[in-house]
């Protein structure tokens, strides 16, 4: 049956809720292989669960942002929140609170990341591409296979979840320039604030990115005014996160970071992709290693994307020399399209050895660890592009051409990349504490006996503190005070040398009381937690300093003969409340500046062709 001719046909007058519908629903096909059971693999699937449970601790103790978390290290503590992004763990943890497990947060977390991941791209996209081209795009860069490698293989929690915020940032402040507005101001500020919250190591290699694409708009653009406000975007969204990323970049120095973040197996010099590597197709759970021979990870761009990113270069020459009527058409989106391509061809450069000179030269990239990260710049900048192949290939102008090309996308990303989601999961074999990862198959098999359980069994802060657990691969964040690690938990939270404790009480997250004799001459009381700036303690309601312990590094406090009451309690630094300050007022002004310009009359907003 033919159409009517007097009746446009779906794809000539696409509904504008219609791509949106299709990327959640291609995201929720994607992802439905990972509702099989059981905690979903990756090289770090068990360090972010064990996160999740101590983070879960800390907010139900009433610490809502948990700078220091008691239960690492054999329950003396740590750091890791203070340095380590938590906001990939408040997202899970809104699912712990309404009532799911761990391993289930951690997939519901999952889901919402590839749901925002896709939005924002195409959210992005829109400024410069058709609908049809922009949904290409968005499945591109949410099926990037480095994005899945980020998920499925190697289970980087905040990594993969930063890939949201790529896109947003680009709508907010580099689209801002262009279509300025209220909406476009908080998303920039808010995108920037975020993205060191969730990965700080994303943060560090993309602003310079989206600093370069700032320029590349504004400086043409002659429109002082709309780059301005966008600039005070980022620098808005730098004092949002200002609590987070200023205190941990200056305490960094207190804790063993550089040593165990840079160096031995995560030194840069040994983890630069070799370029055969970003084509190679094949497909693997493994991790990187020294030279390309016994790497098992997969570092491909993905073949759809190097297709259509030729693809895009070919049609965009070919219809500027033979079609001069297109010419002004297309030549808006020429400059979007070259700065697309420059973001993809830097990001490769920069995951590939001729870069090293540059690595070399600049000492704060050493704690990105590994150049194959670019790949979440090359794996933006490649859909992208990629995008544009959409609209340069089609030449009648009608919206149904550019469908039919964005079927094709899909197609051919579901048939290239569609085997590539297929996880595995990990179970925990009692006998030994030790886990086991495979196909759903075989992790089922496994679940027959007796000797294998749910990993969600051992997700309890009793095991995380029995464990040692310290919620990295190393000692990252161990106070450097710290000498001589705990073999094992101590008998109570506080000891007296030269007396006893007694009516021993936590009354805060981090704040413990006590009563102690202690015998004459004096002596120190010994609270069982790392010292680190924050920790204060009060002798009789009287402030006292507390000091580390040498070479165990806990907190200690001198106190004099007779019964005292004492007090611990970690609180914050004149750093921090400075940092805490810049924040309040930056919320402040994004709040104020939205509700001004909402009310503003005058300044037009206009926003992209549809």
């Amino acid at each position: 049956m033919s159409a009517s001719p007097n009746k446009p046909m779906f794809f000539d007058r696409v509904p504008g809720w219609f791509p949106v519908a299709a990327l959640a629903a291609i995201v929720l096909v994607a992802t439905a292989p990972i509702w099989r059971g059981h905690l979903l693999y990756g090289h770090s699937a068990d360090i972010d669960l064990m996160r999740l449970v101590v983070f879960d601790g800390a907010i139900r103790a009433g610490d809502l942002f948990p700078r220091w978390v008691p239960d690492y290290y054999f329950g003396f503590g740590s750091p890791i929140f203070h340095f380590y992004g938590p906001l990939p763990f408040y997202l899970a943890e809104a699912f712990v609170l309404l009532g799911a497990s761990f391993t289930v947060a951690l997939k519901g977390a999952l889901v919402v990341a590839w749901l925002a991941t896709a939005g924002f791209m195409y959210l992005a996209a829109r400024d410069y591409l058709s609908r049809a081209a922009s949904f290409a795009a968005a499945v591109l860069y949410v099926l990037a296979p480095y994005h899945l490698v980020d998920t499925l293989v190697r289970h980087a929690f905040g990594e993969y979840i930063a890939f949201a915020w790529l896109p947003l940032a680009v709508w907010g402040i580099v689209g801002g320039i262009r279509y300025p507005g209220p909406a476009r101001f908080v998303a920039g500020a808010v995108a920037v604030a975020v993205l060191p919250l969730t990965h700080n190591i994303t943060a560090l290699i993309f602003m310079p990115v989206l600093a370069a694409l700032w320029t590349l708009e504004a400086w043409p653009s002659r429109d002082i005014k709309s780059a301005a406000i966008s600039a005070g975007a980022t620098l808005a969204g730098l004092g949002l996160a200002c609590f987070f990323w200023l205190p941990a970049f200056v305490e960094k120095s207190l804790v063993f970071a550089e040593e165990s973040l840079t160096q031995e197996y995560f030194r840069y010099a040994d983890h630069f992709v070799y370029f055969h590597q970003f084509f190679d197709p094949r497909w693997s759970f493994g991790g990187s290693r020294v030279g390309w021979r016994d790497d098992t990870m997969s570092f491909q761009i993905g073949l759809v994307h190097w297709v259509l990113v030729l693809a895009a270069i070919f049609a965009l020459s070919w219809r500027r020399r033979r079609d001069p009527s297109a010419r002004e058409e297309l030549q808006d989106k020429v400059a979007p399209f070259a700065a697309s391509l420059g973001v993809f061809a830097v990001a490769v450069f920069m995951a590939h050895h001729i870069s090293k000179a540059l690595w070399d030269a600049l000492p704060l990239l050493a704690f990105v660890q590994f150049p194959w990260r670019f790949l979440t710049i090359a794996a933006f900048g490649s859909s992208l592009a990629a995008g544009f192949a959409v609209d340069f290939l089609e030449q009648t102008g009608r919206a149904r051409m550019r469908w039919v090309n964005a079927g094709v996308v899909l197609v051919c990303v579901a048939a290239m990349y569609g085997t590539f989601l297929a996880p595995r999961f990990y179970v925990h074999e009692k006998s030994t504490d030790t886990l086991h990862n495979g196909p759903i198959g075989e992790v089922r098999e496994w679940m027959t006996s007796d000797d294998f359980e749910d990993v969600e069994a051992v997700a309890t802060l009793d095991y995380v503190r029995a464990s040692g657990r310290n919620g990295t691969s190393r000692d990252d964040y161990l106070p450097r005070t710290v000498e001589i690690k705990p073999p094992h938990q101590a008998p109570a939270i506080i000891g007296v040398g030269g007396g006893a404790a007694r009516e021993v009480k936590r009354t805060g997250p981090n704040r413990y009381e006590a009563r102690v004799s202690v015998e004459p001459g004096g002596g120190e009381v010994i609270l069982n937690q790392f010292y680190y700036p924050g920790w204060r303690a009060w002798i009789d309601g009287w402030p006292a300093t507390a000091v580390p312990e040498p070479s165990k590094g806990r907190v200690t406090l001198a106190v004099p003969a007779g019964e005292h009451d004492v007090v611990f309690d970690f609180g914050s630094t004149p750093l921090r409340t400075a940092a805490n300050v810049v924040s309040w007022l930056s919320l402040m002004l994004v709040i104020g500046v939205f509700a001004v310009w909402r009310r503003r009359k005058g300044y037009a907003i206009s926003e992209p062709r549809a």
